[in-house]
Formats: structure tokens, sequence, C-alpha cells
């Protein structure tokens, strides 16, 4: 009876649906009337295709259009006459068009009780696929009244496909008008969109892009993904969404951050590239710019792009996390613009600092100066830090004074990497002596990337139990090593918590060389 009874309650219905796969949602919802509800909210939370939408009307409505139209790639080749011949293949497409004028009461059905249920629409594009003709959705339009969402006035979450992306599943002509269609399933529920845009599309496409922008008050996740713009996107118009509070963003115009920097709710920015003009344009101070930023990560060419963000935060601000990558090589110079820039602009509260590089570059640069050191100290200011993560090609210098200071100025410290992305040909100027004296002074330190001298390691080194480290992690680069058992048993004794050894070395070339041979006999010892 109890059973019975919890089986009625709607909540307890949809937990059991999510664990459904929609075959099996229909099947338990035709089961009994309490179970019908819940089910159809499960069948139709996800739509993939336009065919729910041409099943809920009147068949009498459709007729099947069968268009054959060119295959933009590929062609059939066969022999005339000895001769090879190049035929441009074709695809065939169904489209179901109006036979009879549309109305709101053939749309009456599924306006009322299925379209309302949406929440998320992302057709599976694919050669096969039915679709709906442009006179059909143009009536479509008529019939609605040109009430933007009205196909699906709940919707939350939409995927829009460019028209590049439309082609081979619904043929060129097609695909470049579709998009002033793509409005009757963007209501003002609406707040998660996924759209690219690239100054090749079509300007009707462009265009319909821009006009959804401005009319998506509940809009709270928007991934844009912009390409060869260097203006069109700057208009306030455009940004005028103050709910927004996670933005991806890939090839940023520079012109464009300081709209961003003033919503107000905006907690998360993910940049994939930024155009940056030149010279730059001015900076006009923002005092509340990016109000409510807690989570910047990125990637550009050079890692000082981040300036151009950076400069925008307010004096005091809320970022607790970085995270940016760039993908060419680069200098020491503009590596210390970049660490510079963060110790500028970054409020005092920044708990998470990962740089690192992407590039292909295997090894350290030729010539090589050891006077031009990367200096990371402007850190030190940051004394809630929990994680920094470097890992960059060029070496970051570390002494034994610049460990000394750590325990102080980084109190909290959980994961410390400093190894450069590629082997180095520098001595370390630290020993396993600093590494274990660090550890001891920095209790929540459970990861640990440095590069240090084991040669020194005799293996007779004593641990008191009271002082072991906590330490789970330890990350030695291409540190030099001697006797790999000898280093095993000081890393035995020293840290007895130790789970996982690593180089850190994710190269395109696999080095095989004697020190990377010792290590791994270090490894494979300490697993045993």
């Amino acid at each position: 009876m109890i059973v019975e009874e919890c089986l009625r309650i709607p909540e307890v219905l949809r937990l059991i649906y999510d664990e459904l796969d929609k075959r099996t949602s229909l099947s338990l919802a035709l089961t009994c009337k309490p179970f019908l509800e819940p089910g159809l909210d499960r069948i139709w939370r996800n739509i993939t295709s336009f065919k729910p939408l041409i099943a809920c009307i009147p068949e009498d409505i459709w007729k099947l259009d069968v268009i054959s139209v060119p295959k933009r790639w590929g062609f059939n080749i066969f022999m005339v006459c000895g001769k090879f011949n190049f035929q441009q293949r074709s695809l065939t497409k169904h489209f179901q068009s109006p036979r009879r004028d549309l109305t709101s009461e053939d749309l009456r059905r599924y306006l009322r009780y299925y379209a309302p249920r949406i929440r998320q629409f992302a057709p599976c594009l694919h050669t096969r696929m039915r679709m709906l003709s442009i006179e059909a959705l143009q009536a479509l339009q008529i019939a609605t009244e040109y009430q933007a969402g009205a196909l699906a006035p709940r919707l939350q979450e939409f995927h829009w496909y460019r028209p590049q992306q439309c082609i081979l599943a619904l043929g060129e002509p097609f695909a470049r008008v579709l998009a002033p269609f793509v409005s009757m399933f963007l209501g003002k529920s609406l707040v998660s969109l996924t759209v690219d845009v690239d100054a090749s599309d079509p300007p009707v496409y462009i265009s319909s892009v821009r006009l959804a922008m401005k009319q998506l008050p509940l809009l709270r996740s928007l991934n844009l993904g912009l390409a060869g713009f260097s203006e069109g996107w700057t208009q306030p118009s455009l940004w005028n969404m103050g709910g927004l509070e996670r933005i991806k963003v890939g090839n940023l115009p520079i012109g464009v951050i300081p709209h961003l920097a003033s919503l107000p709710n905006l907690t998360s920015l993910e940049v994939n590239g930024i155009q940056v003009q030149s010279p730059a344009p001015p900076i006009a101070p923002n005092p509340t710019g990016f109000a409510s930023l807690t989570k910047l990560e990125g990637c550009s060419d050079s890692p000082s792009d981040i300036k151009h963000i950076l400069q925008h935060l307010a004096p005091h601000n809320d970022l607790n996390a970085v995270e940016w990558s760039h993908s060419l090589s680069t200098s020491v110079s503009d590596y210390q613009e970049t660490i510079d820039a963060i110790a500028q602009y970054c409020s005092p509260s920044l708990r998470q600092l990962d740089l690192f590089s992407i590039d292909a570059v295997d090894e350290e640069r030729l010539d090589f100066d050891a006077e031009e050191p990367i200096d990371i100290s402007p850190l030190f200011q940051f004394a809630h830090l929990r994680e920094l993560d470097i890992n960059i090609a060029e070496s970051v210098p570390v002494t034994p004074e610049f460990l000394a200071q750590v325990p102080d100025a980084w109190p909290h410290i959980n994961r410390l990497v400093l190894c450069p992305t590629v082997p180095s040909s520098q001595t370390p100027l630290i020993d396993h002596s600093h590494i274990l004296e660090l550890a001891r002074k920095t209790p929540s330190l459970r990861t640990l990337g440095l590069r240090f001298d084991s040669t020194r390691i005799t293996g007779q080194e004593t641990v008191a139990v009271a002082d072991s480290p906590q330490l789970r992690k330890l990350i030695v680069g291409e540190s030099p090593i001697c006797s790999p058992s000898r280093v095993s048993t000081f890393l035995k004794s020293g840290f007895p918590y130790l789970k996982a050894l690593d180089n850190c070395y994710k190269s395109i070339l696999e080095r095989r060389n004697i020190s990377t041979k010792r290590w791994a006999a270090v490894h494979e010892a300490l697993r045993s």
C-alpha cells in the first residue's frame, strides 16, 4: 500500500523516469493514468527531430515532396567511350509541405499538450532526416502569428546550427534561408544557447542570431563561436543580457570585452582565442567591471593576451580561479608581462592559477639566456592560493630562498607545480632536502612538481614519523638522478603517503634516455 501511494507522487515518478530511456518511458506511461503525465514530460523533454511536431498535426495537412539537390562534395566517376567522365553526385531530400492552409486549430493538440513539455531541442542532422519545407515553416509562422517561441514556449536549451553544418543534411538552398524560422523555438524561457557564427555565413543567418540575442531576457548560459569578425558584435544592445552567468566565446573581438565586463551576474568566462587590434582601443575605467566573475578560463596565441581581459576587472573583484593556455612559442618577457598583469589586476582572494603552453615545442631554446629568469615572486601577494600550476616551455628558476618563502606566502597551498613542459638542461638549484622541508612546512600540500637534484641522496636519510609530510603526488620533471634504489628508499621514508610519481612530460616525441629509465625504476620500486 505504501509503495502504491509513493508511485502516485509525481516527484517520485519523475525520478523513476529520469533513469529510463524514451522507449521504456513510453511503455510505462501507457500502463495507467497516474503514470501518463510524468511519462509524457520525460518523452518530450529532449527533442532531436521534427518528427514529433509533424506527427501531432493532422495527416491531411501534409504532402511529401522528394527533391534532388546537388551534393556539395564528391563526384561519380564513370567511363564513356574510353574516357573518364565526372558527374556531380546528388542527394534525395524528403520535405513535408502543406497540402492546404494550416490553421491554429490544426496546431491546438500540439501546442496545448506537448509543446510546453519541451526543454531541450537539438536536431540530429543526417542525410535521411525528414524536414519541414520552407513553405511549411512559413505556414507555421502564420498559424502562430509570428510569436517567438510558439512551438516550444518553455524551451530552456537550444543548439543552433550554422548553415554550413546543415548543407549536407538539408541541401544548400534550404540551409541558407532556414535561420529566420528558428525564432519559433526561441522563447523568453530559454536559459542556454549554443551558436557559432562565421563572417562568411549568409547575412540572414547572422542577422537572425543577433536579433535572437536581443530577445532572450532569461538567458543564463551562452556558448558563442565567432570567426572572421573584427567588428559588428560590439553594439551594446547585443549584450543587454543582465542575467547571463556563464559565457564561452571563441575568437573574442577585443571590442566586445567591455560589454562582457558590464554584465552584473557573469560568474564564469571561457575564451578560446582573442582577436587583438593594433593599436589596442583605449580602456575606460570601470569600477564595477566583471563584478561577479569568479572563474576565467581561456586559450590564446600569447599568454599576455589575458591582460586585455584582466584590465577590465574592478579593483575589488571576486576572481578566484584563472586557467590560461597559449598555443604559440613566446618569450620570457611575454611570460613576465603575464605574471605581472595577474599580480596587478587580480584580487588577493585568488585561489587557483594555472598557466600552461600547448604548443608542439619539444626542447628548450637553443640560445638560452640565464640572466633573464621569470620572476613569479609577485604572486606571493595571493595569500589564499590553493593551486599554482605553471607548465610552460621556459624554466621557472626555483631557489632555496624562493622555497623558504612559500610556507608563509601560501600557507594553504594544496598543489604547486613549476615544472617546464620540456626537459631542461639547467642544473636545479634545489635538492631533496629542500623539497622535504617544503612539504613539512606546508601541511596542506598534496601535489608537488619541482625539478630537484636527486644525485645527492644517500639513502641513509631518516625522517621522524611525526614530521612525515602528507604529500600524495610528486612530479619530478627530468630531475638529475644517479641511483634509483637510493631515491626510492628516500621517498619511501620521507614521503610515506606518496601514491604517484610522474615526470609530467607529454611531448610529441617519446623520450627514453637514461634519466627517464631511472625514474621509471623508482616508480616501479614505489609500487612494489
